[in-house]
């Protein structure tokens, strides 16, 4: 049991270094090519930080364990915003709500969506 947990950590902690990591070099590819940081989040980062909950995914289909599979995928979308609002209400000192960009809003707002109608099934 304790051998498990230890991998379990191992390998959340090398998640978390990676993402780390992954901004870092997502950023400078973003300055590289003259791309805008929205894009970058939303199209290279988006699919590289979502490749471990498809790995997740895939497998728990793959030994039948189709519960496992959707409870990885909502919970992490649910987890990322509950994330994305805690930072936000962390380290944001002033309100700058009017100064995001509108795509901002428009991805938030189909990801909740998205959700909510998984949910009515």
């Amino acid at each position: 049991m304790f051998l498990l947990w230890l991998k379990f950590i191992v390998c959340a902690a090398v998640v978390v270094f990676s993402g780390y990591r992954i901004c870092i070099y997502g950023e400078k590819i973003g300055q590289l090519i003259k791309l805008s940081r929205t894009f970058v989040g939303l199209m290279l980062l988006a699919v590289v930080t979502s490749l471990p909950e498809l790995a997740v995914a895939v497998s728990a289909v793959k030994i039948g364990a189709l519960d496992l599979a959707l409870g990885d995928l909502f919970g992490s979308n649910l987890f990322n915003l509950t994330i994305v609002g805690i930072i936000f209400l962390w380290f944001v000192k002033e309100p700058k709500l009017l100064s995001f960009d509108s795509v901002h809003f428009i991805s938030s707002g189909f990801s909740v969506l998205m959700i909510a109608l998984a949910a009515m099934g």
